[in-house]
């Protein structure tokens, strides 16, 4: 199978998905119990993560199978329960754990189909680094108190996110940067 292609604009789709997210993000601010600022940060940051990867990731992974269908309402609903589980810091990292092996399975999935694999296989490996980096911040969490472990995570993950967004993009293709 080829690359994906779509009538719908790709941008279109993912400020719609992040969007979505971020009116979650919002209410349940709004309305629920304290949320932690490393949480906040972590939240902001995958949101903008979120947009550039169903940007980039939607033209160059093989099409839609039903599988891949139920893995991203899978994801979106981890997507879901780890923004409302912000205030139990323990329950959000086991849902952020999930999200980010998941989301490693959907893109494995795709890469024996894909003329990007060595993008695919990237995006695998940062997902895999990023579930490996909230277990690790469980566990120094679970022996020195979530409070430090967590602002130590948000900062990882603010400079893994300059390093993957700037310094050396995941989100880029030749034909997604000619276009």
């Amino acid at each position: 199978m080829g690359v994906k292609s779509s009538s719908e604009p790709v941008s279109y789709r993912a400020l719609i998905t992040v969007g979505g997210f971020f009116f979650i993000w919002a209410l349940r601010t709004i309305v629920g119990s304290h949320i932690s600022t490393s949480v906040h940060i972590f939240i902001i940051l995958l949101l903008i993560n979120t947009y550039y990867s169903v940007s980039c990731f939607s033209r160059v992974h093989p099409a839609r199978t039903q599988l891949q269908q139920s893995i991203d309402v899978v994801l979106g609903l981890l997507y879901i329960s780890l923004i409302c589980s912000g205030a139990d810091i323990p329950l959000f990292l086991l849902s952020v754990t999930i999200f980010f092996i998941i989301a490693a399975i959907k893109y494995v999935m795709g890469i024996a189909q894909s003329p990007y694999r060595s993008l695919l296989q990237r995006k695998v490996l940062v997902n895999l680094m990023g579930a490996v980096a909230v277990l690790l911040t469980f566990m120094l969490g679970s022996r020195y108190g979530f409070s430090y472990s967590m602002q130590g995570w948000a900062v990882l993950y603010a400079v893994a996110n300059v390093y993957l967004l700037w310094y050396r993009p995941l989100y880029r293709t030749p034909s997604i940067q000619e276009g």
